[in-house]
């Protein structure tokens, strides 16, 4: 069947947030007394949704605290209000969407992140080159259930093997296997490594933007 969509993640595969992700949860965590966490230690907490992130961020540090839904809050009110700081895309991601787009190609970005963040960061750097947007959501499945692809499905007005997901992670690769996408389809300049994306069902890898479109063949 012909693939008339790409769904795609966002933190690791459209956009490098790596750097974002850990200053906000380094501040959360200052501001509960807790000690911070670098970069590659926060590259490995990511992709199960913010909450889980800061779980997990707690974790590693050794820290507890009284409230975890005000830790979440502090997190989440801040990282809303200035989502694009220290963000940009990976070089030649913009470029593909337009593309894509180009060739009739309908695209939509479906991320574990929370929507307050998601929506802005899209929009500010993709324009209206994106149909479909979706965000973590309160009471909403994540990735990698598929119920979590099913109102983008519904909002596209297609079906799973009419569209392709493209991720950095094996949540990505399972989210798609999950729901049937004709292809899964792995970039390697993200936040997890090839045995992953290998292990968890990727169909095809991508080291560039552009062996996307090869991946796709269009």
């Amino acid at each position: 069947m012909e693939i008339k969509a790409c769904i795609f993640d966002l933190d690791g595969t459209l956009l490098n947030t790596l750097t974002t992700i850990t200053h906000y949860v380094n501040r959360s965590l200052k501001n509960a007394g807790a000690e911070t966490i670098c970069e590659d230690v926060c590259r490995t907490l990511i992709g199960k949704g913010a909450r889980n992130l800061l779980e997990r961020a707690l974790q590693q540090v050794g820290h507890e605290v009284d409230d975890f839904d005000a830790f979440f809050r502090d997190y989440d009110d801040t990282y809303n209000a200035s989502p694009d700081y220290l963000t940009e895309p990976y070089h030649g991601t913009v470029a593909l969407v337009s593309s894509l787009k180009a060739k009739g190609i309908r695209i939509a970005v479906l991320s574990n992140k929370p929507e307050g963040a998601v929506r802005p960061l899209v929009e500010k750097f993709f324009g209206d080159t994106v149909d479909v947007i979706f965000g973590g959501k309160p009471g909403v499945p994540l990735k990698p259930n598929p119920d979590a692809v099913a109102p983008v499905l519904s909002a596209l007005g297609l079906t799973a093997a009419e569209t392709a997901f493209i991720g950095d992670s094996g949540v990505d690769m399972q989210t798609a296997k999950n729901y049937g996408a004709a292809k899964a389809i792995g970039v390697l300049w993200g936040y997890r490594d090839e045995a992953e994306l290998r292990d968890c069902g990727a169909d095809a890898l991508a080291e560039t933007p552009d062996d996307i479109l090869r991946a796709l063949k269009i």
